[in-house]
């Protein structure tokens, strides 16, 4: 779909807009050295001996874009992408959509029609919709990553990646309790290696409890990761979040101008993609002998 300045649709792929050009040049997305890259990550792939890694043009310039063409790198994220299967089986062991039936019929996580300011994709998650006492966590989980995977697809969201809102309004304490014993998973699963495209962070109507623990792991953040993750209280400024996205394409109930019916529902361009993700299931580490380096 074409796409306008006023119109930066989510699900586009290629626009002429001075914003995407500067990012691609950020991530050195030229033709010539494309295709000079994909030859040197898959070379690179194919010495390992126990690794077993899906070699498509479109997965591996997921890769490679967010590493700026650089194959070295590449390969260390491809490595840590599929170690992390192996860590975590509760998850991966079943990573299809048809899978995830009961976290979809939740229908706690959609994307906004819009991009963001800086062309990524929206997505937003509402805690208070989902009840992990009837529907196990590692099931919200595994859609969730899901859901990432097949925004990342999209070459514009392989450039631009992902903006994240989290709404805990309405989530129980038990339920926030579940959610902070799989906090490890999370930033295993979530770490930039992985690509999963989270750029931006935003936890709205966080409890006092977990603002305060966020406060306080704040100094151990490297500077420049300081806003890419934030946590407002209930009835806080949203000023950063208002700063990323426009509000003419944020939901009122961010202080933004867009109706409730304006959200993208996310599990049919999931269930689309059952193929695709059971294809995937072939890949990964043989053994756990791989070395991450």
């Amino acid at each position: 779909m074409a796409a306008t300045l006023d119109s930066l649709e989510f699900e586009d792929v290629e626009f002429d807009d001075v914003r995407l050009n500067s990012i691609k040049n950020y991530y050195r997305e030229v033709p010539g050295l494309k295709t000079q890259r994909l030859n040197e990550v898959r070379s690179l792939l194919t010495e390992i001996s126990n690794l077993r890694p899906c070699l498509d043009d479109s997965f591996l310039l997921r890769f490679l874009r967010s590493a700026k063409y650089r194959p070295l790198t590449v390969l260390k994220r491809l490595k840590t992408y599929y170690f992390s299967r192996n860590l975590h089986p509760e998850i991966f062991q079943n990573y299809l959509p048809s899978n995830t039936l009961r976290a979809q019929a939740l229908n706690h996580i959609k994307a906004l029609p819009y991009r963001a300011k800086n062309l990524s994709a929206i997505v937003v998650i509402k805690l208070g919709q989902a009840d992990f006492q009837q529907v196990p966590f590692t099931e919200v989980l595994r859609l969730w990553w899901l859901v990432f995977e097949t925004l990342m697809q999209n070459p514009m969201t392989q450039l631009c990646g992902i903006t994240v809102i989290i709404d805990c309004d309405g989530a129980s304490q038990d339920d926030m309790s579940e959610i902070n014993t799989f906090l490890p998973v999370c930033f295993d699963v979530f770490h930039t290696d992985c690509t999963l495209g989270i750029r931006y962070l935003h936890v709205v109507n966080v409890p006092a409890l977990l603002y305060l623990l966020y406060q306080n792991m704040l100094p151990s953040f490297p500077p420049e990761d300081y806003h890419q993750a934030m946590f407002y209280l209930p009835d806080s400024d949203l000023e950063e979040l208002h700063n990323q996205v426009s509000l003419d394409y944020l939901p009122e109930e961010y202080g933004g101008k867009l109706s409730p019916s304006s959200y993208v529902d996310l599990n049919s361009m999931v269930n689309e993609k059952e193929d695709y993700f059971r294809e995937h299931l072939q890949y990964g580490v043989l053994n756990d002998e791989l070395e991450l380096d």
